[in-house]
């Protein structure tokens, strides 16, 4: 009975090691994408864990459509997220999320959130932009917003059509609420072998943080992405209120 407690602590803690490397190991996801012959234009599907190890949900970033808001052509970017069948036995919840996303200069014109969570009325959020007069409005609420202000789903998209070859750093505006935030981060570039091919990729090393210096507002974010046509997001980790929530691709539809 002695043995067999360290055998089991140890083994325990080897079984967590292989699913956190299996989670947050671009070259292992991205193995396994390419077998599936899945590096490709599509709709990114993630399975989400809690600390790179526990899965919680599962998260779909839909390919962009041409739709027309206010009388003209934008692009529309839809992402879905919910919980996965064993956590919802405690706890469901699931967000949808839409952005309109101006062609021009890939600012938001409007954003929209619905949150359901059980045992919880459902939220629903819309934000229009008025990126002109730097005006946003919510519930008929208008708060002051700075240049090219983005919400959480163009702010992707700009990362994606972004050249990381000739970016070192980056300063984005983000604003879905009614403060200003900062979204400044470092690319660096890597390179990686899978299966005897060498694939172009980058690291996006980012902090959030409010522009008014408010030091209670912050959080840390790391992208690793594939240079393919455009970039393609692998692993996203966000570091916030004490929690590391990692996202990792596992199909392109």
């Amino acid at each position: 009975m002695k043995k067999i407690l360290p055998i089991t602590i140890v083994l325990i803690i080897l079984c967590l090691g292989a699913i956190y490397q299996n989670n947050s190991n671009l070259n292992l996801v991205v193995f396994k994408l390419t077998n599936k012959n899945e590096i490709k234009e599509g709709d990114l599907v993630y399975r989400v864990s809690l600390f790179s190890i526990f899965p919680v949900g599962e998260a779909v970033f839909f390919n962009k459509e041409i739709q027309e808001y206010e009388g003209k052509k934008v692009y529309y970017l839809r992402a879905d997220a919910k919980t996965i069948s064993i956590p919802s036995v405690f706890f469901s919840a699931s967000v949808v999320l839409g952005s309109y996303i101006d062609m021009q200069d890939n600012n938001p014109l409007l954003f929209k959130q619905r949150i359901k969570i059980s045992g919880k009325p459902d939220v629903a959020k819309e934000i229009t932009y008025d990126q002109k007069n730097g005006i946003m409005s919510i519930a008929g609420v208008e708060r002051s917003i700075l240049p090219n202000t983005q919400d959480f789903l163009s702010v992707i998209f700009n990362l994606r059509k972004m050249d990381l070859s000739k970016t070192t750093d980056f300063d984005m505006n983000i604003n879905t609420n009614q403060k200003n935030y900062a979204l400044k981060g470092k690319v660096t570039p890597r390179e990686i072998l899978v299966n005897n091919k060498t694939y172009k990729a980058y690291i996006i090393n980012a902090d959030i943080s409010r522009r008014d210096k408010n030091p209670y507002h912050k959080s840390k974010i790391t992208i690793e992405l594939l240079s393919d046509k455009e970039n393609i997001p692998v692993i996203i980790r966000v570091f916030t209120a004490g929690a590391l929530i990692n996202a990792k691709l596992v199909q392109i539809k």
